[in-house]
């Protein structure tokens, strides 16, 4: 299953995960919670959180929040990666827009929003990052008859600048710096999350969501950026 999933963690023990508009408030409103809270989160709705995902999510009555790039449900080929294989169109697909509605229409899972074009905030203008937002939510509008309330920044890059151009498109971003989240680390426009990898297994997925890998996303980042200069990408 091609999907990025990421945890926004307080505390210990690990608990039944939040809604994601209740983890939220708890982070940047309050009262601070006592005991670890935790919610799950899901980007771009590849078709194997429909296939994959959603099923377990249901069974086991787990709240869950899909951040969704409008463009590639319009147009399968707009891929939102990086680095694209060269069987990728065959091998990643996106949800339809009606499984996208069956899935809006659970209780257990908020859809969020993602752009339209899956790009990086911090190389467009404040005009072409609200255009972004703009066609994203005229989407939404048109094919479920509403406008996502929370946000993601496309592969986590954002800086002040993007931060001030989406707050008025939404109530809250997150990114993707792997630290976990906290009162103290949290505003409402830049939201922590911790990247769970499909290679990771439990014993990596523990760490993770105990904090116990803080930072290792910055270095993976830096890691990936060198590559693409290096082999030209």
């Amino acid at each position: 299953m091609r999907c990025h999933t990421c945890a926004h963690a307080l505390y210990d023990p690990l608990p039944l995960p939040e809604p994601y508009a209740e983890a939220v408030s708890l982070l940047v409103v309050g009262p601070p919670p006592t005991t670890m809270k935790y919610a799950i989160t899901f980007d771009d709705a590849y078709e194997g959180f429909y296939a994959r995902a959603l099923p377990v999510l249901r069974a086991f009555r787990l709240p869950a929040t899909l951040f969704v790039p409008t463009r590639f449900m319009d147009e399968p080929g707009h891929i939102p990666l990086t680095r694209r294989p060269s069987d990728a169109e065959q091998k990643i697909r996106p949800m339809s827009w009606d499984q996208l509605r069956e899935v809006a229409a659970d209780p257990l899972i908020t859809i969020g929003a993602h752009t339209h074009n899956h790009p990086e905030l911090v190389t467009l203008s404040d005009a072409q990052i609200a255009d972004e937002m703009r066609i994203a939510a005229d989407r939404f509008q048109k094919e479920l008859g509403f406008v996502p309330e929370h946000f993601a920044y496309p592969r986590g890059i954002w800086d002040a600048r993007v931060r001030d151009a989406i707050t008025p498109h939404c109530a809250s971003a997150c990114t993707t710096n792997g630290q976990i989240a906290t009162p103290r680390n949290s505003t409402r426009y830049a939201i922590p999350r911790v990247p769970i990898r499909r290679s990771d297994g439990m014993r990596w997925f523990e760490d993770r969501v105990q904090g116990r890998l803080n930072g290792e996303e910055q270095v993976v980042r830096m890691a990936k950026r060198a590559l693409v200069r290096n082999v030209g990408y």
